[in-house]
């Protein structure tokens, strides 16, 4: 238990301590095509609107042959000026307050629900597993995959760098994105 001590501050004023606790965090931007399961992720640093263009970028380029018709909700990073849409990229704005539109919201709700017991020493343990989540989401069954496997169904993109994925062979023209 801590031993506390009585300090003298102005009021609303907290005395620095010799610890300052600190978090780390990853954003993880997706699309999912909802009647095939059909995915695409990016792990980025930061939510801003530099880091969803080049998602918007990854995401176009991956399904350069198809025309792109994402739903998003009014975040100011999807409406920023100076987000530039590829060709292949159309966007659809949903109304204002309405997450349980989205379909990608159900697949954020799940990975938060098997990542809610997960204790992580480290934010790279973290991110391997959110990796392997996606991962074993695609498989047959919930099957996990063996180490060292390569999934060719659901595409990960951490951290910009690709972990070798193929695309299916007809991408459907609906991608929710958060």
């Amino acid at each position: 238990m801590p031993i506390q001590r009585r300090r003298i501050t102005l009021t609303g004023v907290k005395p620095p301590g010799l610890v300052e606790y600190g978090f780390e965090n990853f954003y993880l931007y997706g699309a999912v095509e909802p009647t095939t399961g059909e995915s695409f992720f990016l792990e980025l640093p930061q939510l801003n609107t530099i880091n969803f263009q080049i998602f918007l970028n990854e995401f176009a380029h991956y399904y350069q042959d198809t025309l792109n018709i994402v739903l998003m909700d009014n975040g100011s990073c999807h409406k920023a000026k100076s987000l530039l849409m590829p060709d292949n990229v159309v966007c659809l704005f949903l109304p204002p307050y309405s997450p349980e539109l989205n379909p990608i919201e159900r697949l954020w709700r799940d990975v938060k629900d098997q990542l809610s017991w997960v204790l992580a020493a480290q934010i790279e343990e973290l991110e391997h597993q959110v990796v392997y989540l996606q991962r074993s989401r695609r498989r047959p069954g919930g099957a996990r995959p063996p180490d060292g496997d390569v999934d060719t169904v659901a595409p990960l993109v951490p951290r910009a760098t690709a972990v070798g994925a193929s695309r299916a062979a007809s991408a459907s023209d609906r991608w929710p994105v958060v």
